[in-house]
């Protein structure tokens, strides 16, 4: 079972570092294709973070304020690799969503309080 919050947590680590790389570089293929890749990693380790809560606590999401910010800082990231606008305001909001989401999780001392 624990298989699952590692793989969880690797993918999902691993992706934060792809979208901070991009957002602090220019526009370029090879960013673009950073991007991609952490978008598929962030997504498989949504996934599996949803497997490993529903084997340990029973429910695949629990809507506290770290769930709702991983869906959201998917959002913009993923906006910006489809139409690829090549505007900071897309990274940018992802970024400040990142850091949000690590934030207020210990601010408000929810399930995700690491």
């Amino acid at each position: 079972m624990i298989i699952w919050g590692i793989i969880h947590i690797v993918l999902s680590l691993i992706a934060y570092i792809g979208y901070i790389f991009v957002t602090i570089k220019s526009f370029t293929k090879k960013n673009y294709l950073i991007l991609s890749i952490s978008n598929i990693l962030y997504f498989i380790g949504f996934l599996s973070g949803m497997i490993w809560a529903k084997l340990e606590w029973g429910f695949y999401l629990n809507m506290d304020i770290k769930t709702i910010l991983s869906i959201a800082l998917f959002i913009p990231f993923f906006i910006e690799n489809i139409s690829k606008t090549k505007k900071n305001y897309w990274l940018l909001l992802g970024t400040l969503i990142l850091v949000l989401n690590y934030i207020l999780p210990l601010i408000i001392g929810t399930l995700h309080s690491h």
